[in-house]
Parts: C-alpha cells; structure tokens; sequence
C-alpha cells in the first residue's frame, strides 16, 4: 500500500483527472482562436499570392521600360554625335569668317597707311610743283 508521502509526491509529481480535466477544456478553447487564427493564416498567404504576382508584372513591365529607356537613350546618343558633326561643320565654317574678317582689317589698315602715303606724297608734289590741289 502506499504511504501518506507516496501519495504526496504523487500528487505533487502528477497531475490529478480534475487538473487534467481543466487543461484539456483549456485547449478546446484554443483550438478555436488556432482555427480562426490558420483561417486568418491562410488568407494572408492567398494575398501574398496575390501580391508576389502583382510584383512580377510590375517586374516584367519595368524590364520592358528598362529596355525602352535603353533604346531612347541609344538614339539620343547618336542624334548628339549627328549634332556634334554638324556643329564642327558650323565652327570651322565661322572659324573661316574670321580668318577672312582678320585679313580684310588687315588689308584696310595696309590700305590706310597707303592712302596717308599716297596722300602725303602728292602734297608734297604738289608743294614742290607749286600746284594747287582741291580738297
């Protein structure tokens, strides 16, 4: 037969039918909240379904602009080198222009100063020939 301390260690060790009975109503009350929590569950992953494809499309439509972005910038890039040779065209034109603006302000200071010559040597002719000259 068992002793009072057999009974006590055994009570205090094991759980009684009435500690067990308590538990077990315990867990029926849970198993609720975790089924509606697993339906709640599984909504959320439905959505993030839903979402993960979303992304994808949104994936594949930023790739198709990606590739149409490319293209554009491609197409500018040559429309640059197309500007850049005709600018060098303009410029080395203009550089032409002043090159021949240059040397016509040179040739009219050489003509002044031949002019002022011409002039002072016909003064000095017409001084020297004692002959009036009209201004």
């Amino acid at each position: 037969m068992l002793t009072k301390e057999d009974k006590t260690y055994l009570n205090d060790t094991f759980a009684t039918k009435k500690e067990m009975r308590k538990e077990i109503s315990g867990v029926r009350t849970d198993t609720k909240s975790l089924k509606t929590d697993v339906a709640d569950l599984k909504t959320d992953v439905a959505d993030l379904k839903t979402d993960v494809v979303e992304l994808k499309i949104d994936v594949a439509e930023l790739k198709v602009d990606s590739k149409l972005m490319q293209q554009a910038i491609i197409r500018i890039e040559q429309r640059m080198d197309v500007s850049d040779t005709k600018s060098d065209k303009i410029l080395t034109i203009l550089q032409g222009f002043a090159g021949s603006v240059g040397d016509l302000e040179q040739e009219n200071r050489f003509g002044a100063m031949t002019l002022r010559r011409h002039d002072v040597q016909i003064h000095e002719l017409a001084i020297a020939t004692d002959t009036t000259i009209s201004e």
